[in-house]
Order: structure tokens, then C-alpha cells, then sequence
């Protein structure tokens, strides 16, 4: 299955569900569980950002996430979130609505993520 398609299940499973939330944790969890943020497209996207996406800079509906690069950086920021402060950390975050900006450092996710998935270590773009 692509992960064009797996973003798209992680959507009809919360909206099964009935989990309901903003923008950017919908998608980011979606991006996140697709894997579509460890993609050789995407590190090569950050790689070239000059300076990291503010969560809070990111769009409130889906053209302007779309356009302030809020699904290349959404789930940068949330896998950086769960590998390093555990699902617990994102679990809690969802459940009182906390500002993930207040959680998340977008420069240190940044060179964490930069880090862990190098260019050449990526995985193979699989829209």
C-alpha cells in the first residue's frame, strides 16, 4: 500500500472513531503513521528550508497548511515528539488540546530529524 493511501486510512480510521481535531494534528498524525515523513523527498524538502516552519505559522485549513509547508514539517515535528518524549507525551497533548508549539522545539526537531534520516538513508519516495 502507498503511503499516499496509508495517510488516507489514518483518516477514515479517526474520522471512524470520531476524532475529532485541528488541522495540523490530524494531518501530522497522518503524515506520521504513513511514513510519509521519512520519504527521500521530504528530508531533501528540509534540507533546503533555510530555517524550520513555527507550528503556530503553519495554515488553519488544509490549502494553507498545504501552502506553509505544514505536511512536510507536521510529521518531522510529531516523530520527533513520540521518539523522543513517547507516545504518552502526544497522547496527553491530544487529549487537553496543548499547543504543540509549546511542546516542540521546530529547530532541534529539525537537526534531529536531519540526523536520524540522512539523504542518502531515506527511504524511497512511495507516493
Amino acid at each position: 500500500m502507498s503511503r499516499a493511501a496509508k495517510h488516507e486510512v489514518v483518516h477514515a480510521l479517526c474520522e471512524t472513531f470520531n476524532f475529532k481535531s485541528d488541522v495540523f494534528t490530524n494531518e501530522s498524525l497522518a503524515v506520521y503513521l504513513s511514513g510519509q515523513y521519512k520519504t527521500a523527498g521530504t528530508v531533501q524538502k528540509i534540507s533546503e528550508t533555510p530555517s524550520p516552519k513555527k507550528i503556530n505559522d503553519m495554515g488553519k485549513t488544509l490549502e494553507t497548511f498545504e501552502e506553509t509547508g505544514g505536511y512536510i514539517f507536521s510529521g518531522v515535528y510529531i516523530a520527533y515528539l513520540i521518539e523522543t518524549q513517547g507516545i504518552e507525551a502526544y497522547k496527553t497533548a491530544v487529549q487537553n488540546k496543548t499547543d504543540f508549539a509549546t511542546l516542540i522545539n521546530e529547530e532541534d526537531a529539525v537537526k534531529w530529524y536531519l540526523n536520524k534520516f540522512k539523504p542518502r538513508e531515506a527511504l524511497q519516495d512511495n507516493t
